[in-house]
Order: structure tokens, then sequence, then C-alpha cells
């Protein structure tokens, strides 16, 4: 299988966030799995350290939908300036990685 795929991640500081973001980027096909779990983050922000729980959300998809599930998440997010980052995934097992093309848009 020659595609590439990624991992989308982002944070939310409420769960029902969490939640609408997971279910809007599976429901629509623009990733095919969406995790999330509670973190604690530290960061700064405006001159300011921070510490906040938050959600993690971490959703698989293919690399070519990456501008579309920035967009769409920064439709659907609360957060002034949200994360969106995207890591390769490197490896994975090839039933598993043709699930997540099976369950993205084409």
């Amino acid at each position: 299988m020659k595609e590439d795929f990624i991992i989308v991640y982002t944070t939310t500081a409420k769960e029902v966030d969490a939640v609408r973001i997971a279910e809007a980027l599976v429901s629509e096909r623009l990733a095919a799995c969406v995790q999330y779990t509670k973190i604690v983050s530290h960061y700064l922000w405006r001159d300011s350290r921070c510490r906040d729980a938050e959600f993690l959300l971490a959703a698989k998809t293919r690399k070519r939908l990456y501008k579309k599930v920035e967009k769409r998440i920064k439709e659907l997010h609360p957060y002034e300036c949200p994360e969106i980052t995207a890591v390769p995934i490197a490896c994975g097992s090839k039933d598993y990685l043709a699930w997540v093309s099976e369950n993205t848009k084409g």
C-alpha cells in the first residue's frame, strides 16, 4: 500500500468539545478513528506560564486530507489558537492502514 498516513493532534479544555470534534471528523470521513484522553498541559500563553487539564485528540487519517481536517477542527474549536499538528505514521499494520484508507474520503 503506497499511501501516506498521519495522526493529527489537537487539544481542548472541555470533553464536550473533544466529542464534537471527534464525532465530526469520523462522521464526515475525514478520519477513520479519533481517540481522546485526559492530559495536563504546561505552556506559555501571552507571556504567562499556564498549566491546565485538557483532552488530547489523536485522529488517524490520510496525509492528503490534512487541510480539510485542519479546516474542520478550526471551525469547531473554541480556542483562539488551537494546536493542530500532524505526524506521519512511519509503519503500521497493513490491515489497519487499509481500514484507515477505506474509512476516509477518497
